[in-house]
């Protein structure tokens, strides 16, 4: 252990100059030993300062709203973009909020002609004393003003401003007095690499992935399965011009210079097809591309736009030169120098891009730069993340590296605790960026050890990546507790290679490492995406990542060996830093802090960018290609005139389009289609539903994926009630998420087709049951579907959209919830009282990996991640127990000696187990790992059938779970994969609340306070009637 602490030291002193920090361009002040505030370096040369004061929005939450509904692949809204002044509406500031910093600082004396109304900010020119007051407001907290030495008058007037003003900071200079380090490191020198990459002029370019530890771009095209990449319509690159709107921009900032001469090497040497490729270039707030070949630095830029115009051609690339240098940060022990460091500009160069317009907008964006989250001011940290969400808006992906230094380099807060911890990166944990990590090695690839990772301290983790993160952290367990925000948005998304990128720089080869290599290469990837779909008239990506943790698996080949180590007591300043013994991201099965979702595979992003149906493609094993432009793209299929139909067509036809077969299934009285291709693109789409949304639903452990996503659609070939199950759930899935959109129409169509599949899967289900067709191998397959039929009855409901009457008012025939969840868990036993007809065959099977891994009871470590007031009302469940009686059961060693009371609900297995099994829904919830399996968990067998039968008499003790129960499922509203959940779990606790107060046992404390916090918690204001 020792040996590796000292490998890894000396590795760290030797990379200072990789390329994904910006440590190098930072400015510091810092004193490992003060326990004071750190200190902000300012320059104070001239007695005015500009400054920018950035204003609170009027609407917080409408940027994230408006960006989630725009970037839902099924959802309504999915890639309708707004325009430059819809997207700057989404964060514009009260008028009472502008009105109140220009009445400041007009007061202060400012000259009108001094101050500028920039919509979010106001940028102002200051003298020195009033700098100062504003950027005490606009303390690195926001708007906690440091107010000390402020007499009286100064503090009422900063506390009024405190209302308006989201932070304050001063504009970025725009000088060149400092002297950026280069970006990456070299390998070898450059008269070593040289005479090899003369050979590799001489010959054709390796198509062997990373062949001596060399990336080029061919090896990362045969890598990432990019070798048969043709446009929207067919063309290869060369025989068509990139769509006029099709653009990919890289970030330059530090005084990077991008040089066209060396670009040209490299493209002859390594990218023959794309000679003659070229890029514009865009100077920036005062930004310049010196391209002078002995100018110093320029590796940064070279790497990042050889391989973006070489991976990327032909779409059009602009190097961004950003000038400036943004001096307002909180130091920490990760420097470089501390008298010639600064942050980029960044909120310079995203103000820049959003004030494009659409025509000159580039549609991805890569940035190979970042900072130690903690070194940028959350304030400010917010505003810029708000701009990348804004370019979301807008259809434009942001995507960054994720950093090249593990779980962190110095691993010391900066706040003046001292605190040992883990060091999430900037930007690459704003939640609207697509961030890159960092792999090598082919067969199979590995996590790269210096690969950045982690949970952001300023960004809560979002719904998109809740499940797949949340898998991650029920198997890290307690490891690492205290070192990193559990709940933050984890980073990165996706990863790629990062070592031996063969580069020209100053004339000659050099080697690259770093994920700033990383990220052009993805971005590239998204860029050849944007340009097929442009030209087939479709909109830009925009923001990726709910696409991407939809996709999940289906897109990526998931990196599960290597891990990202850091935190070995050094720092970029020199100074000594804490240790943390063996600290590392390891890379496991799904995502991780590494590598992200995986690496990724463009054939299978090239399908699945489509969203579905998806007709040209299926997922597994086939070469991808796309209709021509004629040929439909909507989303949902309009219901033809009415006419029987059959089924059957789709996997029993010979179409080259579908290597799938499977049985006839018997004609059926829906009325769907008069066109058998109709019917063939329904089942396609909703098999590709199925692949990439509504097993989610079904998913609560990493162990389920390969059986629902894979091997439950295979088994379908040959036990056609299975294929019919999975087609009814996927339409039902369709039917649902139409219905939080309003489109009645599209319901009515999607959730008959369901029913029409559900009842054809029925039948052949009992048919099968009938003939004894119940096998080892076939066992499973029959206790599984009586799973999916729990599914389906529990999210079907009643059929308001019906046109015959039902969602016109007329509620009297609608069933009660309460009934409604009784069938479901009748059917969730029934599975298993079909898989006890032989367990050993049920337990030797597929479902195995899943079933062995469940618990009874709450595991404590996760009890003790739940919150207090949680803590307490679930406990109440048990305390209930011990008071409440259930009816006679006519057991003498249960019930009282003269047979007139039953037990307590404690006393009865089958309750105790439940109440158990729903307090450890509430414990798993916290680590985001109960999903879809909590509708049959409370039922499963070891609750037995007394509990079922105690939800169908509405026994009060079986309502009191119930009802907690109802407030989980609320909770998995949010989730977007739980598409089965809707309403129904508020709709749960207000029932069962209902028929609690109408039972003696609302005379018990535990009860009555159990039912106020449940309705509290999904949102039940009104009073109840009293018990």
């Amino acid at each position: 252990m020792r040996l590796l602490e000292v490998l890894s030291a000396a590795l760290l002193s030797t990379r200072s100059n990789l390329a994904s920090s910006a440590h190098q361009h930072q400015n510091h002040r810092y004193d490992a030993s003060s326990t004071d505030e750190p200190v902000h370096h300012h320059y104070h040369r001239d007695s005015f300062q500009d400054v920018v004061i950035s204003l609170r929005p009027a609407d917080r939450h409408l940027l994230e709203s408006t960006l989630a509904d725009l970037s839902d692949p099924d959802g309504e809204k999915y890639g309708r973009f707004l325009s430059r002044e819809e997207a700057r509406a989404l964060l514009q500031p009260r008028q009472s909020s502008v009105d109140a910093v220009k009445r400041w600082l007009a007061e202060a004396g400012v000259p009108e002609e001094d101050v500028r109304d920039g919509g979010q900010v106001i940028e102002a020119r200051v003298s020195t004393s009033d700098a100062e007051r504003l950027l005490r407001l606009g303390a690195r907290h926001g708007a906690t003003a440091d107010e000390r030495g402020l007499v009286d008058g100064e503090k009422e007037s900063t506390a009024a401003l405190r209302a308006h003003v989201a932070f304050v900071h001063r504009a970025p200079e725009v000088r060149s007095t400092s002297t950026p380090q280069k970006r990456f490191p070299a390998r070898r020198t450059a008269s070593e690499t040289s005479q090899s990459m003369l050979t590799a002029r001489r010959e054709p370019p390796s198509t062997t992935p990373s062949c001596g530890g060399k990336v080029t771009p061919a090896s990362l095209r045969a890598l990432y399965h990019m070798d048969d990449y043709t446009n929207g319509n067919g063309f290869a690159p060369s025989q068509l011009p990139a769509h006029a709107r099709s653009r990919l921009g890289i970030a330059g900032f530090s005084g990077q210079a991008a040089q066209y001469a060396q670009l040209d090497k490299f493209l002859a040497a390594l990218m023959p097809d794309a000679v003659g490729a070229n890029f514009s270039t865009a100077l920036v707030n005062g930004g310049s591309n010196p391209q002078d070949e002995e100018y110093e630095h320029s590796g940064e830029a070279n790497l990042d736009i050889q391989y973006a115009v070489g991976m990327a051609y032909p779409v059009p690339v602009t190097y961004y030169a950003v000038g400036g240098e943004d001096h307002d940060f909180t130091p920490d022990l990760d420097i470089w120098d501390p008298d010639t460091q600064w942050v980029e500009p960044y909120d310079i160069f995203f103000s820049y891009l959003l004030d494009l317009d659409d025509e000159a907008l580039p549609r991805v964006v890569s940035i190979s730069y970042g900072v130690n989250e903690q070194d940028v001011p959350r304030a400010h940290a917010q505003r810029i993340c708000d701009m990348i969400g804004q370019l979301g808006t807008r259809g434009v992906s942001v995507i960054a590296s994720s950093g090249d230094q593990g779980p962190g380099v110095s691993c010391l807060s900066n706040d003046g605790t001292n605190t040992t911890k883990f060091l999430p990166a900037f930007p690459a944990s704003c939640p609207y960026v697509t961030s890159v990590g960092g792999t090598h090695g082919h067969g199979p690839e590995v996590a790269w050890n210096l690969s950045s990772g982690g949970f952001s301290e300023y960004w809560p983790r979002p719904a998109w990546q809740e499940m797949a993160v949340g898998e991650y952290l029920a198997r890290l367990g307690g490891r690492w507790k205290g070192l990193y925000n559990p709940r933050g948005r984890g980073f990165p998304d996706v990863s790629a290679q990062a070592m031996g990128y063969q580069i020209f720089d100053h004339g000659k080869v050099d080697n690259a490492d770093g994920t700033s290599a990383s990220a052009p290469v993805f971005a590239s990837m998204i860029a050849l995406l944007n340009e097929m779909r442009l030209q087939r008239g479709l909109p830009t990506m925009g923001f990726l990542n709910p696409w991407l943790y939809k996709i999940g698996s289906l897109g990526f080949t998931d990196i599960v060996d290597g891990a990202s180590k850091g935190c070995v007591g050094t720092s970029f300043s020199g100074k000594p830093a804490p240790v943390v013994p063996g600290a590392e991201w390891a890379a496991v099965p799904g995502w991780d802090p590494a590598t992200g979702l995986g690496t990724p595979l463009f054939d299978r992003m090239k399908c699945d960018e489509q969203g579905p149906p998806c007709a040209n493609c299926t997922i597994r094993n086939i070469r991808c290609t796309y209709p021509p432009p004629s040929a439909s793209t909507s989303k949902h299929h309009e219901p033809p005139p009415s006419r029987p139909w059959s089924v059957a067509a789709a996997y029993s036809s010979s179409s080259s389009a579908s290597p799938v077969r499977r049985p006839p299934i018997t004609p059926s009285p829906l009325s769907v289609s008069a066109v058998e291709t109709s019917n063939r693109l329904l089942e396609l789409e909703l098999m590709h539903r199925w692949s990439v949304r509504t097993w989610r639903g079904l998913y609560n452990l990493p162990a389920c994926q390969p059986f629902l996503q894979e091997g439950l659609p295979r088994e379908g070939l040959r036990l056609p009630f299975i294929l019919n199950g999975i087609l009814a759930l996927a339409a039902l899935d369709i039917g649902l998420l139409a219905g939080l959109h309003g489109d009645r129409r599209t319901v009515r169509y999607y959730k008959r087709a369901a029913l029409e599949y559900y009842t054809t899967a029925s039948a052949e289900f009992r048919g099968a049951l009938a003939s004894n067709s119940i096998t080892r191998d076939t066992l499973y397959l029959f206790s599984t579907f009586g799973s999916m039929a729990g599914f389906f009855n529990f999210a079907m409901g009643d059929d308001e959209d019906d046109e015959d009457g039902a969602g016109k008012g007329d509620s009297s025939g609608k069933t009660s919830v309460v009934d409604r969840v009784h069938a479901s868990f009748a059917m969730f036993l029934g599975c298993l009282h079909t898989a006890a007809i032989n367990w050993d065959w049920f337990f030797d099977s597929p479902t195995s990996a899943r079933t062995a891994v469940l618990d009874y009871f709450p595991r404590q470590e996760y009890m003790d991640l739940v919150d207090a007031d949680t803590q307490t009302a679930i406990q109440r469940i048990t305390s209930a127990s011990h008071s409440i009686l259930l009816p006679p059961t006519g057991d003498p060693s249960l019930d009282s000696p003269d047979g007139r009371q039953g037990p307590l609900a404690h006393d009865v297995c089958s309750y105790h187990i439940a109440a158990e099994q729903t307090k450890y829904c509430f414990a798993e919830r916290v680590v985001g790992r109960i999903r879809g399996f909590m509708v049959n968990l409370p039922s499963r067998c070891v609750t037995g059938p007394d509990f079922v039968e105690g939800l169908r008499t509405h026994e009060p003790m079986a309502m009191f779970i119930l009802l907690y129960w109802g407030v989980l499922l609320h909770g998995c509203a949010a989730d977007p994969w739980m598409w089965w959940a809707g309403t129904t779990g508020r709709e749960v606790v207000e029932e069962t609340a209902a028929i609690l107060a109408r039972s003696p046992v609302c005379e018990l404390e535990d009860v009555r306070e159990g039912i106020a916090w449940a309705r509290e918690q999904v949102g039940l204001v009104e009073a109840l009637a009293e018990c």
